[in-house]
C-alpha cells in the first residue's frame, strides 16, 4: 500500500487533512495513518472537506490500482464529540461507530482509565484461556501456561502503556480462575491439602506453646 501511504503524505504536505499527534503537549509525531497487512487506518479532523479530500483519494487509488474497498469491512470511526456523525458517513460511504477501534490489539483513542480500553485486554486473555481446557491440565501445568503465556501478553499491551491498577486486577481475576480451575477431584485434594496444613500448624502452634 505504499501508492495509498505516498497519496495520503500528499494530502497532508498539501495541508488538506490533519492527523493526531502522539504528544499533543510538544505537536509532535503526527500520525495520518497506520497500515498493517490488510488493515488501514486513516486519521483526520471532523471537517467536512478533509473526510472529501480522503474520499477522493480512496477514489483514485481504487481507479489507480484497480483494488476495491470493501464497504462491508470499512468503518468510520467517531472519537469523541462529533455533531452529525451520519453526514461524515455519507460522504465517504461508511457505516459508522462511536466504539474505538482496534489496530494490533489495542483499542485506539480510548482513554486508559476506562473500560473500552481495558475490556479487549481482558477478553484477549479470556479467549486465550478458553481455547485451553483447564479440566484435563494438572495444577502445574496451568501455572506454566500462565507464566510462560497470559505473561508474555501482558508485555505485548503494556510495552507502550502503563497499566491501570483495575485493569491489572481483571487480568489477575482472570489468571487466578483458570490456576485453580478443575474437576472436582483436583478441588477435593486442594481442600484435603490445605485442612491437613491447616491441622499441622494448629499441632506446631500448641506443641510450642
Amino acid at each position: 500500500m505504499d501508492v495509498l501511504s505516498f497519496m495520503l503524505t500528499r494530502l497532508k504536505i498539501e495541508g488538506k487533512i490533519n492527523g493526531f499527534f502522539m504528544n499533543e503537549s510538544t505537536q509532535e509525531g503526527e500520525v495520518i495513518h497506520l497500515l498493517f497487512a490488510d488493515d488501514t487506518l486513516i486519521f483526520c479532523e471532523s471537517f467536512h472537506e478533509q473526510v472529501l479530500h480522503i474520499t477522493a483519494t480512496l477514489a483514485c487509488l481504487q481507479a489507480v490500482t484497480g483494488l476495491k474497498i470493501n464497504l462491508e469491512k470499512s468503518v468510520l470511526y467517531i472519537v469523541g464529540d462529533v455533531p452529525a456523525p451520519n453526514f461524515f458517513a455519507s460522504i465517504i460511504g461508511f457505516k459508522w461507530s462511536n466504539q474505538p477501534p482496534k489496530y494490533l490489539g489495542y483499542p485506539v483513542g480510548a482513554k486508559l482509565n476506562t473500560n473500552a480500553f481495558s475490556d479487549p485486554i481482558v477478553n484477549s486473555y479470556q479467549k486465550r484461556l478458553d481455547s485451553w481446557s483447564s479440566r484435563y491440565l494438572s495444577s502445574a501445568g496451568r501455572l506454566v501456561l500462565i507464566n510462560s503465556v497470559l505473561s508474555s501478553l501482558e508485555v505485548y499491551y503494556f510495552s507502550l502503556f502503563k497499566a491501570p491498577k483495575t485493569v491489572i486486577n481483571n487480568l489477575e481475576r482472570v489468571q487466578r480462575n483458570f490456576l485453580w480451575s478443575g474437576t472436582d477431584e483436583i478441588r477435593e485434594i486442594l481442600i484435603t491439602q490445605l485442612e491437613d496444613l491447616q491441622s499441622n500448624m494448629g499441632q506446631w502452634r500448641y506443641g510450642n506453646l
